[in-house]
């Protein structure tokens, strides 16, 4: 009898081992298979928001599309099909859980931070009212971040500089990926970064729209004096387009008109003077407000509608 008693201890202790291990067990197989529930409800949601900001922007393209068919079809009566397309509202679109907004721009009312010269830098940052010399300082600290060198220009600003003022983020000595990256350059700062912002650009070919454009914009053009940009700007205010720049030029001036004569050729190469490229931004969201996925294209117009280049995050 007392042989069996330790036996009977024993099986009992090695059964609530056993008991113990298959529980923990079956709770570490519970909580890998719920982990892997989420990871796969995760990515399908991430698809689904994806999905919604690639047809925010299939819906742009769209329109732009039709836009021009129609334009083709009215002949001369449409001069800019895509100028009267973006300038329609576009309302917010459901999709099941999601929505996507959408906001379209067009690229030539911009200026190109990274194809602009560094006395285009220069003149648009006085035309917002920089002081000359700061105007000078940051239109060099803008060339050496993206230029591919480490060479300092005279008021400019390399990677030892930002070393040696402790500077969180250096320069890549590339061109901007997105004009937010503007405001790590030396001597920026958030005020003037958000008074820049708004008019500068790091996609499409870099031509000004001479009918779209702001006057900060216009005034970096070649052969654009404050006369040309004023003149410009009175057509705007007028529901006037400017069709020849030729045309233009005869109503400056002299020696206005001798400046933008003289440099014809060159602004004719850097402006157009219809809506060409658009940026258009699709932005995925819960509906209850909360950004998903974002997606950005560049479209063209080239005999149809051309996306020149496209990024979707997150």
């Amino acid at each position: 009898m007392s042989t069996l008693r330790p036996r009977r201890g024993f099986a009992l202790l090695a059964a609530l081992a056993l008991l113990t291990l298959t529980s923990v067990l079956a709770l570490e197989l519970s909580v890998t298979a719920r982990a892997r529930r989420l990871t796969a409800a995760n990515a399908i949601e991430q698809a689904a928001a994806r999905a919604a900001a690639q047809a925010g922007l299939e819906d742009v393209r769209t329109r732009l599309l039709r836009s021009l068919i129609a334009g083709n079809q009215a002949g001369e009566l449409v001069l800019d099909p895509w100028l009267t397309a973006i300038a329609l509202p576009i309302e917010s679109v459901r999709l099941g859980e999601l929505r996507y907004d959408i906001t379209v721009r067009d690229a030539g009312e911009l200026l190109h931070v990274n194809r602009a010269t560094e006395e285009q830098l220069r003149r648009f940052l006085v035309a917002l009212r920089v002081d000359a010399g700061r105007a000078d300082r940051m239109a060099q600290a803008i060339l050496d971040w993206r230029d591919g060198d480490d060479l300092h220009r005279t008021r400019g600003a390399e990677r030892a500089d930002y070393l040696r003022a402790g500077s969180a983020v250096l320069p890549e000595n590339a061109p901007f990926p997105s004009v937010a990256a503007l405001r790590h350059v030396a001597g920026i700062g958030d005020a003037l970064y958000e008074r820049v912002r708004p008019h500068l650009t790091v996609v499409g070919s870099g031509r000004v729209n001479l009918n779209t454009a702001g006057s900060a914009v216009l005034i970096t053009l070649p052969g654009m004096s404050q006369e040309s940009v004023d003149l410009v700007m009175r057509y705007r205010r007028r529901g006037e387009r400017i069709t020849s720049v030729s045309t233009l030029a005869q109503q400056l001036p002299v020696g206005a008109r001798r400046r933008l004569t003289e440099a014809l050729p060159a602004l004719m190469a850097a402006s157009v003077l219809d809506t060409r490229e658009v940026h258009v931004t699709s932005i995925a969201s819960s509906l209850d407000g909360i950004e998903r996925a974002r997606a950005e294209a560049l479209m063209v117009k080239d005999n149809g509608v051309a996306i020149a280049w496209r990024r979707i995050s997150p």
